[in-house]
Formats: structure tokens, sequence, C-alpha cells
């Protein structure tokens, strides 16, 4: 043994405790380093990290209570992306230690249990919609009313993008069901949730998974062989 101690990994917002300063180094558990364990992040997808960090919003470090992450600040430098909050942590670039572009970090964070995802490139709709669902799931965490959801600005321009969002809609339900129904709905028109299952929301995603599938099937018969 070499004498050096582990770094903890697997920290939890539950685990964080109050940092006695503002840290310049990724902490032991930060998405943004090169040391991360793959798709520990949360219940973030990796794009939705990604948007967040090429946003204007501070980034808070998820172990360390009342500092700033010191990762993203890093990856915000290795990729030229300067907020417009001039009290926003900044710090030097160091793409040694933390990932250098967003392709890197979705490619790392991608990865499987047999396969890590080759096709990184996220396009700008993409991230626009990372960025509106994660505001959407924030500021509306509070209702109950999955109508008054739906009245969110940042789901009204998910549905405002139309067909394009139906795919990542979709995708979305499949990571992680939610009240996203009633923007499949006003996209598409359709609605194959049955009566038996309205108000289980994971049998509600099923129904519309099924239904995305089938129409893929249906607009390419290649898929059904």
């Amino acid at each position: 043994m070499s004498g050096k101690a582990r770094r903890r990994q697997l920290v939890t917002v539950d685990d964080a405790r109050p940092a006695k300063g503002q840290h310049r180094r990724p902490c032991s558990d930060c998405p943004w380093a090169r040391t991360a364990l793959p798709g520990w992040l949360a219940d973030m997808t990796p794009e939705e990290w990604i948007a967040s960090a090429h946003g204007e919003t501070r980034m808070e470090c998820h172990t360390l209570l009342g500092a700033e992450c010191a990762g993203a600040a890093i990856y915000r430098a290795n990729v030229c992306k300067r907020v417009r909050d001039p009290d926003a942590l900044q710090l030097p670039k160091d793409t040694t230690a933390v990932f250098a572009t967003h392709a890197e970090f979705l490619g790392h964070h991608r990865r499987g249990p047999d396969r890590v995802i080759v096709d990184t490139k996220v396009t700008p709709l993409e991230e626009e919609f990372a960025h509106l669902a994660r505001r959407w799931k924030k500021e509306t965490a509070h209702l109950a009313s999955a109508v008054r959801m739906a009245e969110h600005p940042a789901y009204r321009e998910i549905i405002a993008m139309g067909d394009a969002a139906v795919p990542l809609l979709l995708r979305e339900l499949e990571r992680r069901p939610d009240h996203w129904f009633i923007a499949l709905r006003r996209i598409t028109g359709a609605d194959p949730v049955s009566q038996s299952a309205r108000g289980d929301v994971r049998k509600m995603a099923d129904a519309w998974i099924a239904w995305g599938k089938s129409r893929a099937t249906a607009s390419d018969p290649a898929r059904a062989t």
C-alpha cells in the first residue's frame, strides 16, 4: 500500500458538510473531474449538467454546503464560457484534472455496464431542451397539479418546439418518468394512455414510450425485423 488515503466517493447531498471556505480544486465527487465515477450525476442527465454549465446560473458544490462547484468553474474556463454574474466563481483552465470539452464529459458519464456511447455530439436543440427541462423541474417541484406544472413558461417553451421535442420527451420518459404527458398530447394530438393507467405516472410513461416505438416502426418498417 502507498499509504495515501483514498478519496471518499459516492457522496450525496445528504452527506454534504459545511464548507470552511471556497475550494479551488474539484471536490471528491465532482462530476466535472476526470476521476469522477461514470454516471454519478444525482437525478440529472449528462445533457442537463452540460446545459447548466453552459447557462448563466451559479453551480453549487453538492458535497460542501455554501460553496460553488470548483470543477464547474474550471470546466467553464476550459470551454471559454464566462457567466454574466461578476460574483460567480471563476478559476483558471485545467484540462488535466477537468474535462476539456462537453464531448469528453458526455462520453465519460454516458458509460453503461458494457459499452461507452461513442456519439457524444449534442445539438443546440438538445441543450436548450435540457436547460428548459431542468428549470421546469426545479421551479415546479412544489406543485401537485400536472395542469399547473404545464402552465410554467419553460414547459410552454418545450411545447413550442413542436415535433422536434417529441423524441426528446420520450427519451426523458424512458430515463425518468415525469409529467410530460400534456406536452406530448398538445404536440402530437395523440393520447395512447388507457383510462385504467391514468394517474399512474409509470404506466402512463410506458404507454407513451410504446406509442413512440410503434410510430418509429411504422415510419421505418426495417426496425420491425
